[in-house]
């Protein structure tokens, strides 16, 4: 409740997913959720593998859906129980980091690869660097550049890895 207060919302939904994750991901549930989020919902092209494997893909699809909607929901919520309104832009502050933290987690930006531990590790990087730079008293200006910065090279190192493995046939 510490964190929620401190207006760090995002922060504690991640953590919850990945707890929720991590602990699903031995059991047959787990297996299953985590086929269908990471290869329906993410737009990966194995719904006909996963049909034909006996998964109820159109369901499962459908319940990711529905719990992202509730998560959502629920942030909201907390959102107007702290600030007691809420505005379309109050998120704005957290993508830059999000995107940023996906992307140098290791998720491409033009599809097909990318996984739930990546993009932790990735959230590890941009805020260990966005917090050791507030502890130098570095402005939220600069930060901000320089978590484009990151995000940037990235991005780069992606698509020069991605033209790399389809000049040597293994895109």
């Amino acid at each position: 409740l510490r964190a929620v207060a401190a207006g760090q919302v995002a922060e504690v939904l991640c953590a919850v997913g990945a707890v929720y994750y991590g602990s699903r991901a031995a059991t047959g549930v787990g297996r299953d959720l985590r086929s269908a989020i990471f290869h329906h919902v993410t737009g990966f092209s194995a719904a006909e593998t996963a049909r034909l494997a006996g998964l109820p893909v159109d369901r499962i699809r459908i319940s990711a859906y529905a719990l992202s909607g509730a998560l959502a929901a629920f942030a909201g919520v907390v959102i107007v129980g702290f600030y007691g309104q809420a505005l379309a832009t109050m998120g704005n502050p957290y993508l830059l980091g999000s995107v940023a933290a996906v992307v140098v987690g290791g998720a491409s930006i033009f599809g097909g690869r990318g996984s739930a531990y990546s993009a932790l590790l990735g959230i590890l990087v941009i805020y260990s660097i966005s917090n050791g730079l507030a502890l130098l008293s570095v402005s939220a200006d600069v930060r901000y550049v320089v978590t484009g910065a990151v995000l940037l090279l990235a991005v780069v190192i992606d698509s020069l890895s991605r033209r790399s493995r389809a000049a040597h046939g293994r895109a």
